[in-house]
């Protein structure tokens, strides 16, 4: 009897080793960052669907996101912006995040409602993604973009599908964006690339006031689409995913790999 007991008994610590070993290595290989608690910690539900509240994390070093666990790190907050149709879903087996939005959804002058998921710095950085999206009715977008915190302005970088780009002889509604809303001013638009590939890796880089926006297809070559300087930008601000559609059909985004390293 003795021995059936100790027999179990190594069997259970071998197994706690494994499965302790196992979340050793993936927090030093995925989640190795230096983080300050500003407030109360905000937990996600199971199924990653709601957040509550505001981010209680302020990022200040690199890490990378490779959702090989099946969720996303403590850092980011999910908003479905009161709509259960915005759905988040992150694959471990694909090792990918999706995003859904609802039909009818935007991010305009006045208009919130599109989801999103982000995270509190307030380091000059550089963020960095595999993005897969094919977007294919008008006012689709999905992306990478940075708000303001205190003066709720926001500029992103989407791949989008937009007829507001159709202002050459070569344009096609089927684009990359660099877009910026600015309070009493509306939205402003700067620019814009024809791009037909489902498949895009995106840069968004802020130095102070400076933020800049390159866009590759292989992750290797990168191609600056536009340099934006936003005066008196707040040193905290939020790095943030989107996605969304004002038409009657949802629109989905993959996101792979999005790693953020601080600048110096």
């Amino acid at each position: 009897m003795k021995n059936i007991l100790y027999t179990v008994g190594g069997i259970l610590l071998l197994a706690g080793i494994a499965g302790g070993g196992y979340y050793l290595y993936r927090y030093y290989s995925q989640s190795n960052t230096d983080q300050t608690i500003v407030g109360n910690d905000q937990q996600q539900d199971d199924n990653n669907q709601n957040t509550t509240g505001t981010n209680t994390t302020i990022v200040r070093s690199d890490f990378t996101e490779n959702f090989r666990d099946g969720k996303i790190d403590d850092w980011w907050e999910w908003n479905n912006a009161n709509n259960d149709q915005n759905v988040m879903n992150v694959d471990y087996v694909k090792e990918e995040l999706s995003m859904t939005a609802a039909a009818s959804t935007s991010q305009w002058t006045s208009d919130d409602t599109a989801p999103t998921l982000g995270f509190l710095t307030d380091q000059d950085f550089l963020v960095e993604a595999k993005y897969i999206f094919d977007p294919r009715v008008d006012y689709q977008h999905g992306g990478v973009g940075l708000f303001d915190t205190n003066t709720k302005e926001w500029i992103r970088f989407s791949r989008s599908y937009d007829t507001h780009a159709l202002q050459g002889q070569y344009d096609i509604a089927n684009n990359l964006y660099v877009m910026e809303k600015r309070i009493g001013e509306g939205i402003i638009k700067y620019n814009h690339a024809n791009f037909l590939d489902s498949v895009v890796y995106m840069r968004m880089q802020r130095k102070g006031n400076d933020v800049s926006f390159s866009y590759s297809r292989d992750g290797v070559k990168w191609e600056e689409l536009d340099h934006v300087t936003k005066e008196n930008l707040s040193k905290e601000v939020e790095v943030y995913l989107f996605a969304y559609s004002t038409a009657s059909t949802p629109a989905k985004i993959v996101f792979k790999n999005i790693s953020f390293s601080v600048l110096d």
